[in-house]
């Protein structure tokens, strides 16, 4: 039924569902078309009002008048841009908060492909891929890992999905007047951007740790054939049944001017990676240890770089690399999420990594990101406090250090409780 209809009908106060799309599905539920902030009176008055159902991509004046429409709403309302999942009136208003700001550090001069640059290396800052047992890119069932992808929730919680990541980008851009497509495989979504001379593919959920730690991008601008080949016999999780057209390719010394020209690296063209540098100070320097050179790596890590270290599945990678940088072989290196034991829903993770070869006997470090410092902690202390995830099926790797010290008393393969700080 129309507006007009259902006041007819019906005293506003039982309005539950207002839908700013074209479906109409739900009971006592009507569709607007137009501009929200028309209806203001609709937000003041409808008390009992419980969902928003809008369009993730929309022009800059729609999401203004949202705006103004969910800030007239009482504080029990949910805006919705799907079926999945919501977001609290709280968690939208910093939402817009946060794509304002975006949007307000864009130069409206700039041509699509430095818009988009901007974009993608954005959401590296704003956004850290959900981190769970399943890190290749792979998505459950679960309601948490589903209602990251709101755009607002997202956006709130710092985290989200490759879904929900693209769904942020595409609901910039759309505010920007730029046109793109979701691209999905099925079990991954990436981005086509129409350009002034072609589509771009980019990936921003493949390039979130070069975006955040400051590395040179590998997703953006790059061929549909490239993508494929890069990842034959290893994933496919870019193949598609229809591949893009007219697509694109940015080589590097464009990919470089595009950075230089927005400013996010300086006139050498180069890709600061702030991180290697430190690492590469460290290996400069004389240790009796190879343990007390990593005590320094994760010294200075903790202390440089806290902000990045909250992005868990980022931070996994780039820990990786620099522990190789520093001379740990990368088969000797395991990384985990876990969970605190009283976590029964598996809500807050942490970063775990073991170290173990033959100059290094066995050595565990906990990612404290409430605390903000690395701790080695001791097996069996770890193992009473904290847990896998409930549908990781893998034998956790402390398990025959466990066993090893129950079968022997000679304290074997035993770790030393030693806080860095």
């Amino acid at each position: 039924m129309t507006y007009n209809e259902f006041l007819e009908e019906n005293d506003i106060n039982h309005l539950r569902y207002i839908n700013f799309t074209n479906e109409n599905k739900e009971l006592l539920k009507i569709t607007i078309n137009g501009n929200p902030s028309e209806y203001i009176n609709i937000a003041k008055e409808a008390k009992k009002l419980e969902f928003i159902l809008v369009p993730r991509v929309e022009s800059e004046e729609y999401y203004k008048g949202l705006l103004q429409f969910v800030q007239n709403c009482w504080d029990g309302i949910y805006i919705k841009h799907n079926f999945l999942s919501q977001a609290n009136k709280e968690e939208f208003l910093c939402g817009e908060k946060i794509i304002n700001a975006v949007i307000q550090e864009i130069n409206q001069n700039w041509n699509t492909k430095q818009k988009l640059a901007y974009v993608h290396y954005k959401i590296g800052k704003l956004i850290s891929y959900v981190p769970d047992y399943n890190y290749n890119i792979r998505t459950t069932n679960s309601p948490t890992i589903s209602g990251t992808r709101n755009i607002w929730k997202s956006l709130f919680d710092s985290k989200s999905i490759c879904n929900g990541i693209i769904a942020i980008e595409q609901n910039i851009l759309s505010r920007l007047g730029i046109k793109t497509n979701e691209l999905s495989s099925g079990v991954h979504a990436y981005l086509l951007t129409e350009a002034e001379d072609g589509n771009i593919i980019t990936d921003a959920t493949w390039d979130l740790t070069s975006s955040l730690y400051g590395g040179k991008p590998n997703y953006f601008g790059i061929t549909y054939e490239e993508l494929c080949m890069q990842e034959d016999k290893v994933s496919k999780s870019h193949r598609l049944i229809d591949p893009p057209q007219r697509v694109i390719k940015i080589d590097d010394d464009e990919l470089r001017e595009i950075y230089y020209s927005i400013g996010l690296i300086d006139k050498n063209r180069l890709f600061p990676l702030p991180i290697l540098g430190k690492t590469q100070e460290i290996n400069s320097q004389n240790y009796n240890s190879i343990e007390e050179k990593i005590t320094s790596f994760f010294d200075m890590f903790i202390n440089e770089f806290s902000e990045e270290a909250k992005h868990l599945c980022e931070t996994r990678n780039i820990l990786q690399q620099c522990l190789e940088e520093i001379g740990i072989e990368s088969n000797s290196i395991t990384t985990k999420f876990v969970y605190d034991k009283s976590d029964t829903q598996c809500l807050r993770p942490y970063l775990i990594i073991h170290i173990n070869n033959e100059n290094i006997n066995s050595k565990i470090f906990f990612i404290n990101t409430d605390k903000m410092m690395v701790e080695e902690i001791e097996v069996q202390s770890f193992d009473k406090q904290y847990m896998t995830h409930k549908l990781d099926t893998t034998i956790p790797f402390w398990e025959k250090y466990i066993k090893s010290k129950n079968n022997n008393n000679k304290e074997q393969n035993v770790f030393d409780v030693n806080l860095i700080k």
